[in-house]
């Protein structure tokens, strides 16, 4: 049960990362409020993602 999650939060993950990657690729603007989000944040956002994706998918391949 336990690798079915860690394969589901690695998806999870990695679509959050490819979504940041697609707004920084596209220069979509996102805006809360009168907060305008900048683009660089995005990048952190798919360098973070995509690492806690790759982490999520090593834990699960180390428990089999």
């Amino acid at each position: 049960m336990k690798n079915k999650a860690l394969f589901v939060a690695g998806v999870i993950f990695l679509i959050v990362a490819i979504a940041h990657l697609l707004r920084y690729y596209f220069k979509t603007e996102m805006i809360i409020g009168s907060y305008v989000f900048p683009m660089d944040m995005s990048l952190v956002g798919f360098v973070v993602a995509g690492l806690l994706a790759i982490w999520m998918f090593m834990a699960r391949r180390s428990r089999n």
